[in-house]
């Protein structure tokens, strides 16, 4: 169809135009009648966009010397491009077969293949969602890949969606793994030093022993400890009623920390050497022999099936039968 010819199409339906440009506001008719420049328009979905941008895309082809074939309309999704596409036929006939109608992806996709971009294939095709996941999957199962996003059990849709749509908006973003990183940086320097717990919370990170406020935190385990037992006369105790006693203050010590620093036994373990070295340093022998005994013993404490023989008497009792 020539230029000629496409015009002379416009003008036969040119009824159409004028009904629908009637039914619009005066906001609408504004944009419409704007056929110079970029123009934005912000509205609600429902509110006629798509409509204002059909009558303005015939009013152009009107009023100019544009060429249909020469006219680009985008939109977010295939339904939409039908509904433009069904929209441009009412208003210019034939000649609206000619105008570009696309949705965003679609239209980088053919710039893609139409200059032949290095690494891509003609049978390049955009990935559906359950492509998107099934590659994200894979990506999660390979350590080297995952990082610190590597789990040892297959991720369930909720992740895969969850770190989808993360990912997805980091890209709208523009958001770089330079600026991830540094923003990280800015809050563990700004919140770590003052948050003990989150400390404690974090595998393979460092902790301050010596930080004012981890050092409140270490007073606040040991008085729990010292409230609910008593550690009197433990250097008196026979192997059996110390281990017992040790058992008592480890199974303290865990609902007061890793319950809600979920700590490794590992991290654990150092977590209880650490409270054992503050405990001396302020001549809590007594309890500081009952951690020292703990991290020497640890593995049967941390497994209480392999403790032959355990009381449940406190050291008080204990001390009480002694005397």
């Amino acid at each position: 169809m020539d230029k000629k010819s496409s015009k002379k199409q416009i003008m036969n339906t040119n009824n159409n135009f004028k009904q629908g440009y009637e039914n619009l506001n005066p906001n609408q008719k504004q944009a419409v009648d704007t056929i110079n420049g970029p123009l934005c328009v912000l509205a609600n979905a429902g509110s006629g966009k798509s409509t204002v941008v059909a009558l303005r895309c015939c009013n152009i082809l009107q009023k100019t010397d544009m060429k249909p074939s020469n006219l680009l309309a985008l939109t977010y999704s295939n339904a939409g491009v039908q509904s433009m596409k069904n929209k441009l036929k009412s208003l210019m006939g034939e000649a609206a077969d000619l105008v570009k109608v696309s949705t965003f992806h679609s239209f980088a996709h053919d710039i893609i293949i139409e200059n032949n971009a290095p690494g891509t294939k003609n049978n390049t095709s955009i990935l559906t969602p359950g492509q998107r996941f099934m590659i994200l999957e894979k990506l999660l199962a390979n350590p080297k890949t995952a990082g610190t996003f590597y789990d040892i059990k297959p991720a369930s849709a909720k992740k895969l969606h969850s770190l989808h749509s993360i990912f997805s908006l980091f890209k709208k973003e523009c958001i770089t793994n330079e600026d991830i990183i540094s923003y990280t940086n800015q809050c563990l320097e700004s919140i770590l030093p003052y948050e003990e717990e989150y400390l404690l919370k974090k595998r393979n990170m460092k902790v301050n022993v010596n930080h004012p406020s981890f050092i409140s935190f270490l007073d606040n385990v040991t008085s729990n400890i010292l409230s609910n037992t008593n550690v009197g006369g433990y250097f008196e105790l026979s192997n059996e009623k110390k281990l017992s006693v040790q058992y008592m203050v480890f199974k303290l010590m865990k609902n007061s920390v890793k319950v809600r620093a979920k700590l490794t036994d590992s991290e654990l373990r150092s977590f209880v050497a650490v409270l054992c070295k503050k405990n001396e340093e302020v001549e809590n022998y007594e309890f500081a022999q009952i951690l020292k005994d703990i991290t020497t013993n640890f593995d049967t404490i941390n497994s209480p099936e392999k403790i032959v023989k355990r009381t449940k008497r406190t050291i008080k009792t204990d001390t009480t039968e002694n005397g």
